[in-house]
């Protein structure tokens, strides 16, 4: 970060033309205190009238937490990549702690909302305290074919109140347009302590024809879903979730009628799902249906260790039927697995699913 006036910077650059993609500084004190803009709402839409790629770095010293009022965050269109983490607009460092952006006391409605092709990137952020009331993700709705990377954040504490039959999702909402695809990437996230209604939605995340790659250190845990998906619902959509210490734990969904207490999948949906280090990865999550994964409707599942003689390991799950697993419609492969401790049936079968111990794996997607 170049410390110079980002106010005057940003204001030769739009007499410029054509624009150039710049940099923009979010906090207190205006331009003596090297800080183009003093909400992120704002920066966005500086950002919007510079073609990009565009980068906001965000400050902690400014009252964000109370600056939705009405209405999301929106990016549409954009290429653009937020950053948390500094101490002022003159700090050149990013640090550890990150920046909250929180949804706190304005009308039901998501942290972020974006839209269309672009690619945004999230660093050193907290998304806290989103509430949807509509078919929606309360910290981070999406729709569009674009591409969604989280680095380095913490989806925490937000709230949806959708109907029964929702794929809203207390964490993140990711859709693409119809026949399209889009792209969600995630290293070092943490999704946490979401929630959905009873009657509709998941807790963590909601995907609908997505390609999706988690990376190292993904911890999806203490979630809450209403019906499908505690930790994740995958609709149509792949994931490859082979990173090291990664962990869907401790998430639910509700015990009289949900299925997939740790991770959904439906509609033909794919998951590759490996463990690179001893320890349990999909552990203490519950549901009525398929306590730790339910796989249906032509869906297939893939678990795997990646270390000879480390199993993967799927314990403390529980669930009446299929404490573990539970299929109907789905293709299961286990290599290299260890189901134990899991409480009530281990795994449930339906409808000509199937499962297989240690098979030759399919090729795994690449996380391109």
């Amino acid at each position: 970060m170049l410390n110079i006036n980002k106010l005057t910077l940003l204001a030769l650059s739009l007499a410029i033309t054509p624009a150039h993609a710049i940099d923009i500084t979010v906090g207190l004190g205006g331009s003596a205190a090297n800080c183009s803009t003093d909400t992120l709402a704002k920066a966005i839409k500086m950002a919007e009238r510079i073609p990009g790629p565009n980068t906001i770095w965000v400050s902690r010293n400014t009252a964000l937490g109370y600056e939705l009022p009405s209405s999301a965050l929106q990016i549409s269109n954009q290429d653009l990549e937020i950053v948390g983490g500094f101490d002022n607009c003159w700090d050149e460092t990013p640090d550890a702690q990150g920046t909250d952006i929180s949804g706190n006391g304005g009308a039901l409605d998501p942290v972020f909302r974006v839209y269309g092709n672009g690619v945004v990137v999230l660093r050193n952020l907290g998304i806290t305290l989103g509430d949807a009331d509509a078919n929606e993700g309360a910290g981070i709705d999406y729709f569009g074919n674009g591409t969604l990377e989280i680095h380095n954040s913490r989806i925490f504490y937000n709230n949806s109140f959708a109907d029964t039959g929702s794929d809203a999702a207390g964490g993140i909402r990711m859709r693409s347009w119809p026949q399209g695809r889009a792209y969600l990437a995630l290293h070092n996230v943490q999704i946490d302590n979401n929630r959905s209604s009873r009657w509709g939605g998941s807790g963590g995340m909601s995907l609908r024809n997505v390609q999706a790659f988690l990376g190292d250190d993904v911890h999806i845990t203490h979630n809450f879903g209403g019906k499908l998906g505690g930790g994740m619902r995958l609709e149509n959509s792949r994931l490859l979730m082979h990173g090291l210490r990664n962990a869907v734990q401790h998430n639910a969904v509700d015990t009289e009628f949900g299925m997939g207490g740790g991770i959904y999948l439906g509609s033909a949906s794919a998951a590759y799902i490996s463990a690179t280090s001893a320890g349990p990865l999909l552990a203490h999550n519950r549901a009525k249906i398929g306590g730790a994964l339910a796989v249906m409707d032509s869906s297939s599942l893939a678990l795997y260790s990646q270390q000879a003689g480390i199993p993967m390991v799927v314990s403390h799950n529980s669930a009446p039927e299929g404490s573990a697993i539970h299929s109907s419609l789905g293709y299961i492969n286990l290599w290299n697995v260890e189901l134990s401790k899991n409480f009530g049936k281990l795994i449930n079968q339906t409808y000509y699913a199937r499962t297989f111990w240690n098979r030759p794996l399919p090729l795994a997607p690449s996380p391109a």
